[in-house]
C-alpha cells in the first residue's frame, strides 16, 4: 500500500513522545564534557527507531531539513514533567536493522521446511 506524505503519521507529533533534537557534533562535545561521560556510556537509541526515522524528515530550527542521521550522533531527548518542568536525555545513536534482517533469515529458513505455509503464520 502506498501513502501520501500527508497521510503519514509522525510520531514526533504524539503527546506521548517527548522532543528529540539532533544535536551538531560541537554541541554534542560541549554535553559530553559538561557532564564528564563518554559517548559510548550513553542510553543508546537505534537507528531505526520510529523518532530517529521521523527525525530525518523533520526540519531545524533554520528550516533545513535534518535528513540522514548516522551512527555515533548523539540526539537530546526532551520530556515534559509536572514535578520537574522538564527532563533531558541524551542518547547515542546505534545502528538498526540488524533484528530484522535476523527475522527475515529465520522466515527464509520456514519457507524451505515441508508443509510450510506462509499464509498461516
Amino acid at each position: 500500500m502506498k501513502y501520501l506524505v500527508s497521510e503519514k503519521f509522525n510520531v514526533l507529533s504524539h503527546d506521548l513522545v517527548p522532543e528529540h533534537k539532533l544535536l551538531t557534533e560541537e554541541e554534542a562535545v560541549k554535553v559530553l564534557e559538561h557532564l564528564g561521560v563518554d559517548r559510548s556510556k550513553l542510553p543508546k537509541i537505534r537507528r531505526d527507531d520510529a523518532a530517529i526515522l521521523a527525525l530525518e524528515q523533520s526540519f531545524d530550527a533554520e528550516g533545513n531539513k535534518v535528513g540522514p542521521i548516522k551512527e555515533g550522533s548523539v540526539i537530546k531527548v526532551i520530556r515534559k514533567s509536572k514535578t520537574a518542568q522538564e527532563f533531558v536525555a541524551y542518547r547515542l545513536v546505534i545502528g538498526g536493522g540488524e533484528y530484522k534482517d535476523r527475522f527475515a533469515e529465520k522466515m527464509n529458513k520456514w519457507k524451505n521446511v515441508e508443509g510450510y505455509d506462509e499464509g498461516s503464520s
